[in-house]
């Protein structure tokens, strides 16, 4: 054999061995990045149509970026917000379960599929899911403040006033946790303690029109009549729907 023909035998046995190295290991990892990075593409243009409320074209990226990459948690998640937000309970369930398979220790897959499950009434379920996810991360001011409203379904007040008083502590701007507080701080009886939890949450957002109406009702049970009539007339500013529910409640508390 001569040395030109040698070295031809010998280059093709090269190119056919980095062709099988190619095949064998570099081109799987090669189109699992570029599937990642289709289905992220899917992912973003699906948050941007989310973020403009077209929610069929949301869920159809969402459906594309899942089947483009079956792997991916955060597509699970996201099919699974925009199918709560659609009040497709059962199937947000399903995408919150998917995401949690993948990925176990995603707190806020937990704590939303807890949330789907107190919708659907499932509240024992919705309770164990979000004390899972505060069990995977302790400051998740969020999550303490669905399981509260959980423990109210519950008629467990005490508990959920500990997991309002929580929710605050962590996010001390918290109207919705405020709000809530003084709901069954009112319903326990503490009606100076729901008036303060009220003045905050009107203080951090003055436009929330149940903490208006919710305040005026304390003040109208403490026998505040001025002070009620001005937060229902500001509630009834915010929200002219509200007047027929307002005139009511003023009726039936005349002096």
């Amino acid at each position: 054999m001569n040395n030109t023909l040698f070295f031809r035998l010998l280059s093709v046995l090269f190119f056919s061995l980095m062709v099988f190295i190619f095949t064998t290991f570099c081109a799987p990892a090669w189109a699992q990045t570029s599937r990642a990075e289709t289905a992220k593409s899917y992912l973003e243009r699906g948050q941007s149509w989310l973020a403009k409320g077209e929610f069929k074209r949301a869920i159809s990226d969402f459906d594309l970026a899942i089947a483009t990459d079956p792997s991916s948690a955060q597509a699970y998640f996201n099919r699974g917000e925009l199918r709560r937000v659609t009040k497709d309970f059962a199937g947000a369930v399903d995408d919150y379960s998917k995401t949690i398979q993948i990925n176990p220790t995603d707190a806020k897959a937990w704590c939303n599929r807890g949330i789907v499950h107190r919708h659907q009434g499932q509240i024992e379920e919705a309770i164990a899911d979000i004390t899972h996810a505060l069990e995977l991360n302790p400051n998740f001011a969020e999550a303490y403040y669905y399981r509260a409203t959980s423990y109210c379904q519950k008629q467990l007040l005490e508990k959920a006033i500990a997991d309002f008083d929580l929710a605050i502590r962590l996010r001390p701007r918290f109207a919705e946790a405020y709000n809530d507080r003084g709901v069954t701080l009112h319903r326990i009886g503490k009606l100076e303690a729901a008036i303060v939890d009220y003045n905050h949450t009107i203080k951090l957002q003055p436009e929330f029109v149940k903490a208006w109406m919710n305040r005026g009702i304390a003040y109208l049970e403490a026998g505040a009549m001025e002070k009620a009539k001005k937060d229902l007339a500001e509630a009834c500013r915010l929200a002219p729907e509200m007047k027929a529910t307002v005139e009511q409640i003023l009726g039936s508390h005349k002096p």
